[in-house]
């Protein structure tokens, strides 16, 4: 595993118009600093996979979608927080929730020191919307959520991977009055940010084949949430 430190210029994504990369997971931070890259295990064809847990200098939406275009595959996770990857994400038909309305709950099962921010998503399908994660005999917990979630365009080549539950909406975390629901949706200027409609973990595949996913928080990610059950 190499280290890419705030001050050090690589390794680039992208040289002369070819990618050094076949994966890329991006790790948006909350922060306007620019640091930190992780290279994992060596891919076919002299390829690596980069690791970012924030921006640095060289990562731009243009060179982001100029990799996808070269068939290099994203994970990139958003948050709350307006970022340079929020506009970014309208390029693939979604529509991130206004910045500081996090994906809230009130009627999920959870212990009394769980956020109402921090959703268990049921796997089971919900209203003719499946999950698309593996469901296993030994795998049928909830996955535990938190962070931002997004409106899905009418494009044939997104696949929702991980949908909100029908009784989840995007608001304040100190709010989720009537007001804040109204304030919320004259910001987002698309309605009521509420129910199984919003993407919590959307694909995109290209039309050269590759692909970018897009998940609305990194927590996700986390050890603590994999490991996290049900009251």
């Amino acid at each position: 595993m190499t280290f890419r430190t705030p001050r050090t210029e690589s390794p680039v994504l992208i040289q002369d118009d070819v990618p050094n990369f076949s994966h890329v997971i991006l790790f948006a931070s909350e922060t306007k600093c620019m640091f930190s890259v992780f290279q994992w295990e060596r891919e076919k064809k002299g390829h690596f996979s980069l690791f970012l847990l924030a921006f640095a200098k060289d990562i731009t939406p243009q060179s982001l979608i100029s990799l996808a275009k070269h068939n290099t595959n994203l994970l990139i996770a958003l948050s709350t927080k307006q970022t340079a990857l929020t506009s970014l994400a309208a390029e693939f038909s979604l529509t991130p929730a206004p910045p500081n309305t996090p994906l809230i709950s009130y009627f999920s099962e959870r212990d009394d020191d769980t956020p109402f921010n921090v959703i268990p998503i049921p796997l089971e399908p919900e209203n003719d919307k499946k999950n698309l994660i593996s469901l296993t005999s030994s795998n049928t917990a909830p996955v535990w959520y938190s962070g931002t979630s997004m409106l899905l365009g009418n494009n044939p080549l997104i696949v929702p991977i991980l949908n909100a539950p029908s009784h989840a909406f995007a608001s304040d975390v100190d709010g989720g009055s009537a007001d804040s629901l109204v304030d919320a949706s004259e910001r987002g200027g698309e309605g009521l940010w509420a129910g199984s409609q919003l993407g919590l973990v959307t694909g995109f595949q290209t039309r050269n084949g590759a692909r970018v996913v897009w998940t609305g928080g990194v927590e996700l990610f986390s050890d603590e949430f994999a490991q996290k059950l049900v009251a």
